[in-house]
């Protein structure tokens, strides 16, 4: 849906050169993140998908810059590069924001909502033969580990929203 949405919007709007790049951001981000990361803080995000929502987050910078792959092979043009000229983030850090909003979200619910209780029980069995071994526990953790936030202390800066949200922030 998010490329739909992008491929409807590409020639009005993100090829044109008289629309500036700051209003490209802002179309992007509110608009084609949003449909693309829809429900992200809750999927269990291995690898792959990672690389599928990476994948589709550097066509896009390319067609926003209006730049395509012969250009990037020729002029040495990375998407770091085109991420720094359209003052975007990585689609890992809005995917680990997502996950630390809502994570933070739930953790401050009452410990009777079932949203806090699907986040915070373990089970004790292990895992079935054939399970996936990637969980949504590991993904979150992975998530603290880019935010640089210990993974044993977490609960303890959620409580305080101001400092949670800080750190949210510096993500980069």
């Amino acid at each position: 849906l998010a490329g739909n949405a992008f491929g409807a919007l590409r020639s009005c709007l993100f090829r044109s050169t008289k629309i500036s790049f700051e209003a490209k951001k802002f179309v992007f981000e509110g608009l084609i993140l949003s449909i693309l990361l829809y429900g992200a803080e809750s999927w269990c995000l291995t690898e792959n998908i990672f690389r599928q929502l990476r994948l589709f987050h550097a066509r896009s910078l390319r067609g926003m810059c209006r730049v395509n792959r012969f250009h990037t092979w020729l002029h040495h043009i990375s998407t770091m590069d085109l991420q720094t000229r359209m003052q975007l983030l990585s689609i890992d850090a809005y995917v680990t924001k997502k996950q630390l909003q809502w994570a933070g979200h739930v953790w401050r619910m009452g410990p009777d909502r079932l949203p806090r209780k699907m986040l915070s029980y373990w089970v004790r069995e292990h895992r079935p033969i054939g399970c996936p071994e990637f969980t949504y526990g590991r993904g979150f953790y992975k998530a603290l580990k880019k935010a640089v936030v210990d993974r044993k202390n977490w609960t303890d800066l959620v409580a305080d929203r101001v400092v949670w949200r800080d750190i949210i922030k510096k993500l980069i």
